[in-house]
């Protein structure tokens, strides 16, 4: 509370001081502002001697700036110096005599008594104007007679044509003036005005003759030091600002943390409940799995029992056997193959001999399925253990780590609460600071105006002067045409006077006019060597005037070429942009089957200034500008500005790297097909990943890898296409050769006749069927050749099992040959 208390305490002397040093800085600028008379007189009485003087009578008094220019203009004697005396006014004559500063008008309090009543007397004026008298506040009400001798009763209206109204069309004539400074006297006459105003003779604060330079720098190093203070305060509220924020950071954060440590508490005790429910289940089927081992060892004995039986069964039944293998040799030998009664027993002991063996089976099953299922039960019922130990240290954690939470959330709220307060109470400081702001900017806002009027009258001054140099060489001009005559009258003879009449002359009086005439002489100090100097600069300056009209037609003449060039530029380059928009505007249409492009120049009368505009409409679509449209539709705008550039002035060559990536196969076909229309004055090179744009070219360079090498082939699509069908008449297949500009190919083949008795022997055709294509340069030179194999066995083969064709096309690198140079390629 007491820093709180101490800030206000200097917020507000801040605020005092501020007032103090703004009212002093005016006084000492109004003071310093006036001419050096009122600045001697105020200095006078400083020291204690002029101290009958109340200064100027502008100073005196203030007004509203609204009626700054009426005031100015209506009351010419707010220049004059207010004294209490008539006995000052003429000591502050004698005193301007003494030191020689000029003369001024004096207006003298004493001699302004009779003017006193009418300063409290009330007036009725028309439609309510207010009198410029009544607008005046002073801090000596001594000094109000002054100010109504100055003005008496002027009024002050809106504009001139209630002046008019007030001042000349009612009953009592007034003196009236408006606030632009318009003045109405009662005569009727009318002055003031124009473009240029009176203002600033009086200000909105009554000027303080008593300050001094010291004392306003005084203030101003008080004034700093508040400044100081106040801008510490606005370092401590951003720090505090900081402050809450980090902790309003902080503070966010561990709520999120304890959010999602709830959350995470919340999902274990789940997952506790859906273990526990778990473990219940699988301790009930645990139960239900494990095997009785009474029951166990019963189906064990029975087994036994069973295996005994078995084996004394199979013993017998083989001792049976062997009797019933005699019996029977002898029962067929007697009755020729009827088994009766005994093959009938027979079959039903083996019947039962194979149902023990299954049961037998079945039970060692069972009995290994049992020990399974009790192993796992056990190893499930050790795991779920360890997790339910896992789960309740995790649970105890968590409820450590919440109370921790919970403590730090209550510190950090407290430590909140405390910043916010302290966040309220810089907020009160910034306020108040923002209004000192303001205050500063108006007054800023002020200077920069009156600056500015200042400004202006230098301007004024500067016209001036320009119009006197022009009235000075005016001046010289007609004196270079005055010549001088010389006298040729000769000596002058002055008369011999006789003694009578020297005794008649005056010597003291002569004596006295020869004492005046050389004081003149002494005075004039004339310059015996002007005159020449002045013809040498007028032959100096005729010179210059001849080499200035001389520069003149110089530059007329180049400025005349400037123009031809400029237009020839201009009427050249509208020919072409007008050609250039008509081109793509079809070329669009073109290509879009419907849209259209427009070339617009943004500013018409200067083309080269601004650029030009390409505007383009989309099937479909609204106007928009290319920088507005998408990937395609640029591509598109583009592709037809380039053509057109083609059509205007065509280039020879052209590199088009992708330039359909954005398209769709309908616009790649139209654009492949138009260069391939475009290509018959010009070479283009697309660099293209679209099999509709690459198939229509004459040539394609492949560029491809290969065992971490990068491997090119350049290939001539409808000479590989014509060889590959010579050789396979219903195959159509697009290949690719290695092409050399300005070479002549020489292919090795076979004839018709050879390729259908090839067709008729398979043997000899898979033999024959691999053919080298020789690619050869006749003419001289350094340029090398390779040759180029294409494998069609595979593609035999394949169209004879029905497959497509494939084609393979490889350099071949173990092969070289000679040219009629013998240069080994």
């Amino acid at each position: 509370m007491e820093e709180e208390k101490r800030e206000n305490s200097i917020n507000e002397e801040l605020k005092s001081k501020r007032m103090k040093l703004e009212e002093a800085k005016h006084s000492l600028n109004a003071s310093q502002n006036h001419n050096a008379l009122v600045k001697a007189f105020m200095e006078q009485k400083a020291k204690g001697k002029l101290t009958g003087v109340y200064g100027r009578l502008g100073d005196l008094g203030a007004i509203d700036e609204k009626y700054d220019v009426a005031i100015s203009t209506a009351c010419g004697s707010l220049d004059h110096i207010v004294t209490d005396t008539i006995t000052t006014a003429q000591q502050c004559v004698e005193f301007i005599k003494a030191n020689n500063l000029g003369y001024t008008t004096f207006i003298a309090l004493d001699k302004m008594k009779k003017w006193e009543p009418y300063t409290k007397e009330k007036i009725i004026v028309p439609e309510n104007v207010p009198r410029l008298f009544d607008l005046i506040s002073v801090k000596d009400k001594d000094v109000l007679p002054a100010f109504y001798f100055a003005l008496r009763n002027t009024l002050v209206a809106k504009d001139l044509e209630q002046a008019t109204r007030v001042g000349l069309q009612s009953s009592t004539r007034y003196r009236v003036v408006t606030l632009k400074g318009e003045l109405i006297d009662l005569s009727g006459t009318m002055s003031g005005g124009g473009g240029k105003v009176l203002k600033g003779r009086m200000g909105k604060c009554i000027a303080d003759s008593g300050v001094s330079e010291q004392e306003v720098q005084k203030m101003s190093v008080e004034l700093e030091l508040l400044m100081k203070n106040a801008a510490e305060v606005k370092k401590l509220k951003s720090e505090l600002k900081d402050v809450i924020n980090a902790a309003e950071k902080e503070l966010s954060s561990l709520k999120h943390s304890i959010k999602k440590t709830r959350q995470n508490y919340n999902g274990f005790l789940d997952r506790k409940n859906v273990l526990s429910t778990q473990i219940k289940e699988q301790e009930i089927k645990i139960l239900d799995v494990v095997p009785d081992k009474q029951k166990v060892k019963e189906l064990e004995a029975c087994i036994e029992k069973r295996r005994k039986s078995y084996t004394k069964a199979a013993d017998d039944a083989g001792i049976i056997e062997e009797k019933v293998k005699n019996l029977q040799d002898k029962i067929l030998a007697v009755t020729k193959g009827k088994l009766g009664t005994a093959q009938k027993r027979i079959d039903k002991l083996n019947a039962e001999i194979s149902q023990t063996t299954q049961g037998i089976i079945k039970c060692t099953a069972l009995l290994k399925k049992s020990e399974k299922n009790l192993s796992k039960a056990e190893e499930k019922i050790t795991s779920l253990q360890s997790e339910i130990e896992t789960c309740n240290k995790a649970r105890q954690e968590l409820k450590e780590e919440l109370s921790i939470l919970e403590k730090n959330g209550l510190e950090i709220s407290a430590k909140q609460k405390e910043a916010a307060e302290e966040l309220e109470q810089c907020e009160m400081k910034k306020k108040f600071i923002s209004v000192l702001v303001q205050e500063f900017s108006t007054k800023m806002h002020q200077i920069k105006s009156e600056l500015v009027d200042h400004k202006n009258k230098v301007k004024l001054i500067e016209i001036d002067l320009r119009a006197k140099q022009g009235q000075v060489k005016g001046l010289k001009a007609q004196l270079s045409k005055l010549e001088l005559f010389e006298d040729d009258d000769g000596p002058v003879e002055f008369p011999t006077l006789t003694h009578e009449e020297l005794e008649e002359v005056a010597i003291g009086k002569i004596n006295y006019e020869i004492g005046c005439i050389q004081k003149q002489m002494e005075g004039m100090n004339p310059d015996l060597g002007a005159i020449a100097e002045f013809k040498r600069k007028e032959e100096m300056y005729r010179k210059k005037l001849n080499d200035l009209e001389e520069t003149v037609k110089e530059r007329d003449r180049y400025r005349g070429y400037y123009e031809i060039l400029r237009k020839h530029r201009l009427d050249e380059f509208m020919k072409g942009f007008n050609l250039i928009t008509l081109k793509v505007k079809e070329l669009y249409q073109m290509i879009t089957l419907g849209g259209d492009a427009e070339l617009e120049l943004v500013d018409s009368l200067d083309p080269f200034a601004e650029g030009i505009e390409f505007s383009v409409r989309p099937l479909r679509k609204s106007w928009k500008s290319i920088r507005n449209l998408s990937g395609g539709e640029k591509t598109l705008s583009s592709l037809a500005l380039v053509f057109a550039l083609h059509y205007y002035r065509s280039t020879p060559f052209f590199v088009m790297d992708e330039i359909d990536a954005a398209l769709d196969f309908r616009n790649v076909s139209i654009i492949g097909s138009y260069i391939k229309d475009c290509t018959k004055n010009a070479q283009f090179i697309v660099i293209s990943l679209r099999e509709n744009m690459f198939l229509l070219a004459d040539h394609l360079i492949g560029i491809y890898k290969l065992n971490n090498r990068t491997r090119n082939i350049c290939l001539s699509p409808k000479f590989v296409q014509g060889l590959v069908q010579s050789v396979m008449p219903n195959v159509s297949v697009i290949a690719k050769d290695r092409n050399v500009t300005d070479k002549n190919v020489h292919v090795e083949k076979q004839n018709s006749e050879e390729v259908e008795k090839d067709n008729k022997n398979r043997t000899a055709e898979s033999n024959e069927l691999s053919k080298f294509i020789e690619l050869d340069k006749t003419t001289t030179g350094n340029r090398k050749c390779s040759f180029a194999v294409i494998d069609i066995t595979e593609n035999i083969n394949s169209l004879r099992n029905g497959n497509e064709p494939t084609m393979q096309i490889e350099k071949n690198k173990n092969k070289s040959f000679k040219t009629e140079n013998d240069q080994l390629l």
